[in-house]
């Protein structure tokens, strides 16, 4: 189990895969808002045929039409920022591209709706073009502007252009190709013998709903693209409600009405998922979401869980996803085959909430009710397996959560912290295990800054301090910053450098006027100099400092895009601030940083 546990974490924290989770999660505010006006408009139906109803009704129709480009620019931006490009210029890449392939294949609203195409677009489309735009923006020959004159945006801006123009010509010629080998196939007809018309297999079934939740899974709704696969089972319904009214034997188990006792709440089963984040879950994150779910829920819309947990793209929850409704579906069908519960012989709104639904598609059932709950237990039971091991792979909440406040760090956001950089340095649990032993020995202690002075022999006197970090435990010993490794590798090496640069501003301004010419030195993460936000926030501080800032590159941690930093370090100099290279040699050495920091 902890191997397939660690494979599962591994999966999980791919840097794709972290790109498509946080596209769906940023997807949940609107998504929420469009599931309360679907419920809103619902609830009005019962009580009026106001036009306000169908104006309600259509939001959501219209919004799930348009739902693959809304999530084309969710996945651009989520990509541009994982990949660390332009996102203005990958955005419109990204969703120019999915227009201009859709210019000649649609022509109508409706072909718009029920394009299969369009819905299936968006993520390879992303995923493909972000590799790409990737690879060419670091090409130097690809820019425009390489004079240090101008400002890092100005000039991060106008060396997209190419890489941009390059990679929207790639991209749809790749797309066109595509569209080519699409049309081939569907003129073919090889989709249309996906479907059967023996609708009392108990194996097509199976297989039918293996394809719908892998394509949910995937974030695309299986009614938009495998519908027509239902419409056999449609028939057979109808079948059943009419041997119903005549009082006859009830010819058929496998109709669309059986997702009643499979998909509880949902696609997936969620409220099973739901119940068991309830019962179980220490993730903040996995309880809003689910409290936030309950009445979606309730009603059987499930977006907000498949999106907002996220279920999409998760690894961890994938097998119960996909394997709860198979279970259920089995577990169902030998209750109606032994006449235990009556087959679906009604036709109830999709909307009709859990219970009241098994008891009403079944004719007035009790023993549906039984089998209906009965259902939901083992889907709990099955889906709290996977969300523990999905919560054991993360680092604890509550130790960041306080860590966070403690040293007033930027990073609240703890889904946030828990997926950056984790992809190349966080390897396994056992490392995991260490970060929350360090965060938890950090925030118990107290950070101190200790000032080194440094003698000019040619001034004979002090003329810099260099302020180190220490660590002072609950029983007030002493230790070095062997801790910061560790932050570093979870990722909290650019909010530890902007801690300690606020506290020596601070600090510093309650020193003696004697002591305003004294340079004041800081031990900077390479890391934080991949930012550009970091830069800007490092040029302000030196310019609120009544001191003059210098700073020493830590040797400790490799260094990756040289070339950003080189850049920045430019910027660092051209406002004051000088550069050094700390322990130069002891490290991970990067010569060429040298000629920057003469």
């Amino acid at each position: 189990m902890n191997r397939i546990r660690s494979v599962l974490s591994r999966l999980n924290k791919n840097n794709s895969i972290i790109a498509l989770q946080d596209a769906s999660i940023s997807l949940v505010p609107i998504l929420l808002t469009v599931t309360f006006l679907l419920i809103l408009s619902e609830g009005l139906a019962l009580v009026t045929t106001s036009p306000v109803v169908d104006s309600l009704r259509n939001i959501h129709y219209y919004f799930y039409a348009f739902f693959p480009l809304i999530f084309t620019l969710s996945l651009s931006v989520s990509f541009a920022k994982n990949k660390n490009i332009d996102v203005a210029s990958f955005v419109i890449v990204c969703s120019g591209l999915l227009v201009v392939s859709m210019a000649d294949v649609i022509e109508t609203f409706e072909q718009l709706r029920t394009s299969t195409y369009f819905k299936l677009l968006p993520i390879p489309l992303c995923l493909v073009t972000a590799k790409i735009f990737q690879y060419f923006s670091t090409k130097s020959s690809l820019h425009i502007l390489k004079s240090d004159d101008m400002s890092l945006h100005l000039k991060r801006t106008f060396n997209s252009i190419l890489p941009s123009f390059i990679t929207f010509v790639l991209m749809f010629s790749l797309i066109l190709f595509v569209e080519s080998l699409w049309e081939i196939y569907v003129e073919s007809n090889r989709i249309k013998p996906l479907g059967t018309n023996d609708t009392g297999s108990l194996l097509n079934l199976v297989l039918l709903k293996l394809v719908f939740k892998l394509t949910w899974f995937f974030g695309i709704n299986p009614s938009h693209v495998f519908g027509f696969l239902q419409l056999p089972y449609f028939e057979s319904f109808i079948e059943n409600k009419e041997a119903f009214e005549a009082a006859t034997q009830i010819p058929h188990i496998n109709v669309p009405g059986i997702y009643i006792f499979t998909d509880i709440g949902g696609a997936g089963s969620v409220l099973c998922l739901l119940i068991a984040v309830l019962l179980y879950s220490k993730s903040r994150h996995h309880i809003k979401v689910a409290k936030l779910s309950i009445l979606p829920c309730t009603f059987n819309v499930s977006e907000i869980m498949h999106y907002g947990m996220p279920i999409v793209f998760n690894p961890f929850l994938f097998v119960p996803f996909v394997c709860v409704p198979i279970i259920l579906y089995l577990n169902t069908y030998l209750f109606m085959w032994l006449g235990i519960v009556s087959p679906v012989v009604v036709s109830i709104p999709w909307t009709t909430p859990s219970v009241l639904n098994a008891y009403l598609a079944t004719g007035g059932s009790f023993a549906a009710i039984f089998l209906q709950l009965l259902n939901l237990a083992i889907g709990v039971f099955i889906y709290l397996k996977f969300l523990r091991m999905l919560e054991a792979s993360h680092l604890d909440e509550t130790v960041i959560t306080n860590f966070s406040h403690k040293f007033d760090l930027e990073t609240k956001n703890i889904q946030a912290l828990q997926y950056r950089n984790q992809q190349s340095l966080i390897r396994n649990l056992d490392f995991e295990q260490e970060i929350n032993a360090t965060l938890l020995k950090v925030t118990d202690g107290e950070l101190m800054l200790y000032y080194q002075p440094i003698y000019c022999s040619n001034t004979k006197g002090i003329t810099k301090v260099e302020a180190l970090m220490r660590l002072k435990d609950k029983r007030g010993k002493i230790h070095p910053p062997t801790f910061l490794n560790v932050l570093a590798k979870a990722g909290l090496s650019t909010d530890i450098d902007k801690w300690v640069v606020n506290r020596v501003i601070k600090q510093s301004q309650d020193w003696s006027e004697k002591l305003s010419d004294i340079e004041i030195s800081i031990n900077i993460s390479p890391n934080s100099l991949v930012s550009l936000e970091f830069v800007d926030f490092l040029v302000s501080m030196n310019r609120q400092s009544r001191h003059q800032l210098s700073i020493e590159i830590l040797e400790n941690q490799a260094v990756f895009e040289e070339q950003k930093i080189n850049d920045h370090l430019k910027l660092l100099k051209e406002n004051g601030i000088s550069v050094l290279l700390d322990d130069f040699g002891s490290g991970f050495s990067a010569l060429s940083m040298l000629s920057t920091l003469n």
